[in-house]
Order: C-alpha cells, then sequence, then structure tokens
C-alpha cells in the first residue's frame, strides 16, 4: 500500500528490527474486521491470512473494512509478493551499451481474460471477476508453483507495440484469482513497455525471445 519501511536494517550493535504490523485479514473475534464466523479457528493465523503493513495502513484497513473487503486486501498482498519476488531476482548491469532486441510477432488475434476472484470455496471470499478483451499477439507462457499452488503468467504484444501481462494464481485449491501485471504495484496502468517487461518480468521476457542484450567488446 506504501513504500514506508517495515524491517529496519541490523546495526553494528544490533540484529534488524521488524517495525511493521501483523495484521488479519479475516478477525478472529467476533465483531473484529472482516470476521467470519466460518473461518476455522487453526487457519486464523496462517499465512493466507496475514499481511504486514504499516501501523498507518494496518489501522486504515481495519477501521474502513467496506474499502478494504478479504478479497483487496488478499490481491494487494499478492501484488506486493510478486512485485518482491521481481525486485528480488538476480539483476543484471545496465550500462548504455544495452540494445533491444524485438520479438517475431505472431499474427494478431483477439483474446479474453477474467480478471478478479475467479472462483472461490471459501466461505469468506467471494468470486467475481470482469473479463478484459484485447487484440494482439500471445508471446510466452510461463508456469511456477510453490507450497500455496500454482502461478501461471501470459505474455501478449498488443497492436500499439505495448505489452501486457496476465497472471492467474491458484492459492491451495481454495479460491483462484487473476490479475494484470503492472510496472508498479502503485499504478493503475497495466500496459507495459519492452523495457517494463524486461526488467518486471525477466522470465516471460527470456521466454518470448526478448531479453536484455547487453553488448560487450
Amino acid at each position: 500500500m506504501c513504500k514506508q519501511r517495515i524491517i529496519v536494517s541490523a546495526t553494528d550493535a544490533d540484529s534488524e528490527a521488524v517495525v511493521g504490523e501483523e495484521c488479519h485479514i479475516v478477525s478472529g473475534v467476533p465483531g473484529g474486521p472482516r470476521y467470519d464466523p466460518s473461518l476455522p479457528a487453526a487457519r486464523v493465523d496462517g499465512y493466507d491470512n496475514l499481511i504486514l503493513l504499516c501501523g498507518t495502513h494496518h489501522t486504515e484497513i481495519d477501521t474502513q473494512v467496506g474499502t478494504y473487503p478479504v478479497a483487496r486486501l488478499r490481491e494487494m498482498r499478492t501484488r506486493h509478493e510478486e512485485a518482491v519476488a521481481a525486485a528480488t531476482e538476480p539483476t543484471r548491469p545496465r550500462p548504455g551499451d544495452e540494445v533491444q532486441r524485438e520479438a517475431a510477432i505472431p499474427s494478431p488475434d483477439t483474446f479474453e481474460v477474467k480478471v478478479g476472484m475467479i472462483w472461490s470455496q471459501r466461505a469468506d471470499i467471494d468470486a467475481g471477476h470482469e473479463v478484459i478483451r484485447f487484440k494482439g499477439s500471445l508471446l510466452a507462457k510461463t508456469r511456477r508453483e510453490d507450497v500455496n499452488g500454482p502461478t501461471w503468467r501470459w505474455l501478449y504484444r498488443l497492436q500499439s507495440g505495448m505489452y501486457l501481462v496476465y497472471i492467474r494464481r491458484n492459492w491451495r485449491g481454495d479460491y483462484e484469482e487473476a490479475w494484470l501485471g503492472r510496472a508498479d504495484p502503485d499504478s493503475e496502468r497495466t500496459t507495459l513497455t519492452l523495457d517494463e517487461v524486461q526488467q518486471q518480468f525477466r522470465e516471460l521476457a527470456a521466454q518470448a525471445g526478448i531479453p536484455r542484450v547487453r553488448i560487450v567488446e
């Protein structure tokens, strides 16, 4: 939600300090923020039900529960995790002699993708989505899986020359959500430049044959 630090770096005298606050997406206390009696007590403190925030935003989301429902908080956390994963991947130097390389573009087609909460078997998560229709070319698709379930990513090149990344995430078979990738988690813009794709979605760029190329002489 913001760029305020929630972990203070270690010093010569002390280890790092967590200054962020652990927030429950669904409260386990009757009358608490977004409380749902159908959520088992054993899952209240589970990873799926927690989000780490600064103190200001912790107070904000627990006060304005209509503005921050369960589905929105889960989407915010997932987008942040994606941004952190992209930012912490090994980076390559970017001197001034780097060049861009365009992919071989397949013939354009019309695509429809669903964005939002695609389906849910959880009583505390309501399903609901919108359909995004666009014309372009599919360049690459990747699939990654962790302890929470699989994540799929598709890379499209739009007729305008911009790019679009579609991300779909399955959470332990409980629910599935989807969204459009952004260069900046705080931005509403969902179309990406080639440079943004190469920086934020390196695996997709490599699959599509458009990785950043650096010339060394």
